[in-house]
């Protein structure tokens, strides 16, 4: 019950990809990201945690909380799975976003991307 999670913050000028003149593309005309160079998800619920942690065991459960890139903040669900260790906690956690609900997307620069409106984040 005491188990917190974040804030966790994304640098999204070091976004890159296979081509740079691509990467500057997404990050300036649809990101923003001289304007907006961070993306945040700050955690409200972890459902699922049991009261106790076993190390050695994973254990599966649901990250809730607000994703905001550019001034867009939107609640997110992400599903998860952590490993307990004795000392620390692991694990990864995905969830699909639509690009379109932040103003972003989806994206068409023709020749370099054509990009779909769902969009599958991971985060570890």
């Amino acid at each position: 019950t005491q188990s917190e999670l974040g804030p966790i913050t994304i640098n999204l000028l070091t976004l890159t990809s296979d081509s740079t003149l691509r990467d500057a593309r997404l990050r300036q005309d649809y990101l923003e990201s001289n304007t907006f160079p961070t993306a945040t998800f700050v955690a409200s619920d972890l459902l699922g945690l049991p009261s106790e942690l076993v190390a050695g065991q994973s254990y599966p459960l649901q990250i809730v909380g607000e994703l905001t890139i550019r001034d867009i903040s939107v609640v997110t669900a992400w599903t998860a799975t952590i490993t307990y260790n004795g000392d620390w906690v692991a694990g990864t956690a995905l969830t699909t976003i639509q690009m379109s609900s932040f103003g972003v997307g989806p994206i068409v620069i023709p020749g370099f991307v054509e990009t779909s409106d769902d969009v599958i984040l991971s985060l570890d």
